[in-house]
């Protein structure tokens, strides 16, 4: 890589492929280009969200994951894989969704988010302002779901 193409991958949370990732890298001669940072405090996250350019979550299985809400109330672009809950959030933000297991797709999708032009830069939010987007999202949410009528229900 030279200057012109830096890019810093950077993991947060524990996983059991950390090892294997580490052997990867290590092989492939781009040590400084990941870092891994583990487990960190739940209250720094909108600071890691303003400061990422983009944030990605390939993945073969997922509920509703709590890391895409937090990213799109602090207007952060995701892709993501389209398995479980997640194309029930891709809505609320700035998110593309790719099939599982497919790294190609996935590459492209990283590539055009990281070229894809902003209405409001994400930087540039605050911690407040996130946190009252990611509230909205889920009165939002809320609300929906009461106005379904649930089928399965027993009278």
């Amino acid at each position: 890589l030279d200057d012109r193409n830096l890019l810093t991958v950077v993991l947060i949370g524990q996983g059991e492929l950390r090892g294997t990732l580490e052997k990867q890298l290590s092989k492939l001669q781009c040590h400084g280009a990941v870092k891994f940072y583990g487990s960190i405090p739940q209250e720094t996250l909108p600071d890691w969200y303003r400061a990422a350019d983009v944030l990605v979550l390939p993945s073969y299985s997922e509920g509703v994951p709590n890391v895409l809400l937090e990213a799109s109330a602090c207007r952060l672009p995701y892709v993501a894989s389209n398995v479980g809950g997640i194309p029930e959030i891709a809505g609320q933000g700035q998110g593309l969704l790719v099939p599982p297991g497919d790294a190609s797709a996935l590459a492209n999708a990283i590539k055009e988010q990281l070229a894809a032009p902003r209405r409001e830069s994400h930087a540039t939010r605050s911690r407040g302002d996130c946190i009252t987007d990611f509230m909205q999202f889920l009165k939002q949410t809320h609300a929906r779901y009461h106005a379904t009528p649930n089928t399965n229900a027993h009278e």
